[in-house]
């Protein structure tokens, strides 16, 4: 989180709410680690995935190409176990 929106929008969390640097920071991180706990939380079989909207930082989601790639991913493992099977 180095770009200078971020750094803007963390000093005027600080001095809204008389935070020191890094705790408005830490406050900051913790959205980031939602959407990606979110975004783990979806199901790679059925690429079924959460878009998350952070106010000042817009939307956060799976594109598409990493979509495909869990699909690739799902459909080996599928044709390995198969293979396995036999």
């Amino acid at each position: 989180m180095n770009s200078k929106t971020t750094r803007k929008v963390i000093r005027e969390l600080a001095e809204k709410y008389k935070l020191n640097f890094d705790q408005a920071f830490k406050i900051a991180e913790s959205q980031f680690l939602f959407v990606a706990d979110r975004m783990k939380a979806g199901d790679k079989e059925t690429l079924t995935f959460f878009n998350v909207r952070l106010k000042k930082w817009g939307m956060f989601g799976v594109k598409p190409g990493r979509k495909n790639f869990f699909k690739r991913l799902y459909e080996k493992r599928k044709e390995t176990d198969l293979q396995d099977q036999d």
